[in-house]
């Protein structure tokens, strides 16, 4: 067989370059083309191999390919924070109840015939709320004509009175004249008889008891006349202040402000559902249906973990945030830490909380009492440092690592030193410098 292959014939092989022989050798030279072409398929079958294994070798530690997330390390501010939740309040306000009558004819249910209406501005001295006092009223009516009858009553009977004591007067001036006349017939004694002398005398003896038990049923008599006039002025007084009390309680059926502020009323229960106290509804007395709030003195009373209590500290800053107004922001400052845990809301007592309030130092009028809001306690804040996202670093054998992207577009792993961390930033002391790529987790 030739060495040369037939072009005409079909081969499974590949074709190799066509050798043609030189004219000028001898036709019997021996010629070297098929080295050449398997030289040339050797070399491209290698080739091809080492580019398989390159464009399928595994990415590395040390590189990846640039289609991740990225982001870039910058300079700014990092901070420490605690979240709270709760809802806003007044420290200066003014629970409003229903008046306690004193009155011995209470009621246990009053109709509020007037309320002022939410949202208005009040100030002190303005009426906020009016009772219906009709039926109090009428009974005042009745009660004035007990204290009139009452009054006559002792006008009468000291009228009475000083009848019965100048009839015992009387009798008593017509006992001391007997008594006198028994003792002038008894000086003339020793001109009678034994018998008619001590006649005489017996008779005398007996107009002197006779004038002495009389003397005394006077002073007792004076006695119960004052004692039945004390009753009957008693009784008097009693209506007089039966009547005030009465007098007393009207006066407060109408309910002035104490303080100037913005009137939030309460919820009742009404109708089967739990609705805003209006005109027309009945309260019990003591029962407090709205509350007076100083619209300048807003805070936020909130919880926190008490793993985190320990961070927290008065006067810290805190960003505030209305859940009613999502783009309203407000600034505020912890003014008060609780000493005691309370439990924990839904996780029982097992998980206990330190309530805290944040006095509000920004006022926006559509801040309100009751509505739910939340804060950011800055526990730590540093300005001004080269910062990275939280989801950048890899923590591996107590040590921090970021993937930064180099000139070749790949990623290096790199050892940096951390700082002082957030929820959504770590800041960066040693090992990345501003404007660096890091690549995303």
């Amino acid at each position: 067989m030739s060495a040369v292959p037939n072009p005409n014939l079909p081969s499974e092989q590949p074709k190799l370059p066509v050798v043609v022989p030189s004219p000028s050798l001898p036709p019997d030279e021996p010629k070297r083309g098929p080295w050449k072409s398997l030289i040339g398929l050797a070399v491209a079958g290698l080739l091809g191999y080492l580019g398989y294994q390159w464009a399928t070798q595994p990415a590395t530690d040390t590189s990846v390919f640039a289609d991740v997330r990225t982001a870039t390390a910058a300079h700014g501010a990092v901070e420490r924070v605690i979240r709270i939740s709760g809802q806003t309040s007044a420290r200066e306000f003014v629970n409003v109840t229903a008046p306690i009558l004193r009155g011995p004819e209470t009621r246990n249910s009053l109709v509020l015939t007037k309320l002022i209406k939410p949202g208005i501005i009040v100030k002190p001295g303005d009426v906020i709320a009016q009772i219906d006092g009709q039926w109090l009223l009428d009974h005042m009516d009745d009660v004035r004509d007990q204290v009139r009858q009452a009054e006559s009553d002792v006008i009468k009977r000291k009228a009475e009175q000083a009848v019965e004591v100048d009839q015992l007067d009387q009798t008593l001036r017509v006992a001391k004249s007997n008594w006198d006349k028994a003792k002038l017939d008894f000086k003339a004694a020793e001109v009678r008889s034994d018998v008619e002398k001590e006649l005489l005398k017996l008779s005398m003896e007996e107009f002197e008891a006779r004038y002495k038990q009389q003397l005394a049923d006077v002073v007792e008599k004076r006695n119960a006349h004052n004692a039945e006039l004390k009753i009957l002025e008693l009784t008097t007084e009693r209506q007089r202040r039966h009547l005030s009390r009465h007098d007393n309680d009207l006066k407060r059926y109408t309910i002035t402000a104490t303080i100037g502020g913005l009137p939030v009323l309460q919820t009742t229960f009404r109708g089967g559902e739990m609705t805003q106290i209006s005109e027309g509804d009945q309260v019990t007395p003591g029962q407090p249906f709205m509350k007076i709030v100083n619209p300048s003195s807003m805070q936020v009373e909130g919880n926190v973990n008490q793993a985190e209590s320990s961070d927290v500290r008065l006067g810290q800053e805190v960003r505030v945030g209305i859940d009613s107004f999502p783009a309203l922001r407000m600034k505020g400052v912890v003014s008060g830490v609780n000493s005691v845990a309370v439990a924990g809301g839904r996780t029982g007592n097992f998980v206990r909380s330190i309530p805290i309030r944040v006095r509000l130092l920004e006022m926006d009028t559509r801040v309100i009492p009751d509505l739910s809001a939340h804060g950011d306690v800055i526990i730590e804040r540093a300005d001004g440092v080269l910062h990275v996202p939280t989801n950048a670093l890899i923590e591996d054998a107590g040590k921090s690592f970021l993937f930064i992207r180099n000139p070749q577009r790949m990623f290096d792993r790199r050892e940096v030193t951390v700082g002082l961390r957030s929820h959504t930033s770590i800041a960066i002391t040693q090992g990345v410098k501003a404007g660096d790529e890091v690549r995303l987790n």
